[in-house]
């Protein structure tokens, strides 16, 4: 199976390539107003509005720095009546596809409330690399703010 590897800081992040539409630049992002500082703002992808998600401010709780490999990861994000919507997610380095099975990521043995889309991790001979799951990213008022 192929994933899209990115960084968050200096951790790797694994994401399964069939749930990416596209890699774009980070393009300059129209603000919400009052949105939670993970919403990095909305951008005109194709012609449609989209939302795009700080995965730093998420998982790290700081903003995504900006190097000339900081990406915006097109996906499909499918919702609880099984349609798919656009989101764009901001990852630092996006550079890089790698080859995994399933079977290689494990559970982490850490769980808990606020960990629900980094729970298992496969082991390589470059360190770990967590597996983002994209149903357990956006608390589900989010998804409700963002996808109504």
């Amino acid at each position: 199976m192929l994933f899209l590897i990115f960084y968050l800081g200096e951790q790797r992040y694994a994401l399964a390539a069939q749930e990416v539409v596209e890699v774009v630049p980070v393009v300059q992002l129209k603000k919400i107003p009052q949105a939670p500082s993970f919403i990095a703002g909305l951008c005109n992808y194709r012609g449609a509005p989209v939302p795009i998600i700080d995965l730093c401010r998420i998982i790290e709780k700081r903003s995504a720095n900006r190097h000339m490999s900081t990406r915006v990861i097109m996906v499909h994000y499918q919702l609880k009546d099984g349609t798919d919507r656009l989101l764009g997610l901001v990852a630092e380095r996006a550079t890089e596809m790698v080859t995994l099975e399933s079977k290689d990521f494990v559970e982490s043995g850490v769980s808990g409330e606020d960990i629900t889309c980094c729970r298992r991790v496969a082991i390589d001979p470059d360190g770990m690399i967590h597996r983002v799951e994209l149903n357990g990213l956006l608390p589900e008022n989010v998804r409700d703010v963002i996808f109504r």
